[in-house]
């Protein structure tokens, strides 16, 4: 089937081949998207072809915004991503993120389960494609990593002309002009530069600066640095005699999920480190401390048992 023109001009976007003025437009509309629930509205041929006349022609930025439908139904987050079924692009799904605002911090729970805390300015480009094993990502700005695990499929971001390529670590990652920061935390990270083919890998606790493709800066990482680079995130699932309850609800908030259980399980003591732990891994190693059994369908996830009696 033939791509519409409205395609082809996210298609360009999506690999950063649009004008200044249509990058523009179409960061007005996907933020409208991400607030405003398209999901429930298929656009006909028409409605896509005057969209994109609208992008690609005269109107000026503002009153291009003005033009954009204001609709009362909100999206529930950020997961469902953005505009991504407009971003299926023949044999590339790409999923886009921004955000504009440098005291904001967005998480975003991608295709394979990695999450990502995107950080002020910034902005994320997701793809995967089929018979490719390698996820694919482009950063701009920062984000906190916690990548899900899966040896048979690399993670690779491009950061400029920098390459970082992990399997399922987490750590925070800053990309300034041509300078990357990358502080690891859990894992070990491969750092790949146009004249390092070979790269340089990177381990846990450990804060390393490139410049100009080359390591200019190598450190440990302080808990008081990590501590800040995971503020205003759910990364840190560290509990000491914390209620069951208080941990499911940590859960819920970080995996955006709904746990049902009973009272039983209110006040069961817990003590353990589930961070940096996927949500099936997280309910296996709770249930081996409390004994109770678990069912995940979609969005919901329910567990029985006899709580801590």
């Amino acid at each position: 089937m033939e791509k519409s023109n409205f395609d082809k001009l996210l298609e360009k976007y999506a690999t950063n081949e649009t004008t200044p003025e249509e990058t523009a437009k179409i960061e007005a509309w996907l933020d409208v998207a991400k607030t405003e629930n398209f999901s429930e509205d298929e656009f006909t041929k028409s409605q896509e072809e005057h969209l994109f006349k609208k992008i690609t022609g005269n109107l000026g930025l503002n009153e291009f915004k003005h033009s954009l439908p204001v609709r009362r139904r909100r999206l529930s987050s950020w997961t469902i991503g953005i505009a991504a079924s407009f971003l299926l692009i023949l044999s590339i799904s790409a999923l886009v993120w921004m955000i504009s605002n440098n005291s904001t911090v967005e998480k975003l729970i991608l295709n394979d389960g990695t999450l990502v805390w995107l950080k002020g300015d910034s902005r994320l480009n997701y793809y995967e494609k089929p018979n490719d094993p390698t996820r694919y990502a482009e950063l701009s700005g920062e984000g906190l990593f916690e990548v899900a695990k899966d040896p048979a499929r690399p993670f690779v971001i491009q950061c400029g002309s920098m390459t970082v390529r992990v399997l399922g670590t987490s750590f925070n990652l800053k990309v300034v002009n041509d300078s990357l920061y990358l502080d690891v935390l859990t894992g070990k990270v491969k750092v790949i530069s146009e004249k390092d083919s070979a790269g340089i890998q990177v381990v846990p606790r450990e804060r390393v600066v490139f410049s100009a493709f080359r390591k200019v800066e190598d450190e440990k990482l302080s808990t008081t640095q990590i501590s800040k680079i995971t503020r205003q995130t759910e990364y840190n699932m560290q509990f000491s005699n914390v209620r069951v309850t208080d941990v499911l609800d940590r859960m819920e908030e970080k995996f955006e999920v709904q746990v049902k259980r009973g009272k039983e399980f209110k006040d069961c003591p817990i003590t353990a480190d589930f961070t940096d732990h996927s949500l099936e891994s997280t309910l296996k190693m709770l249930s081996d401390i409390i004994d109770f059994t678990y069912v995940v369908e979609g969005k919901t996830v329910t567990i029985s048992g006899n709580g801590c009696n």
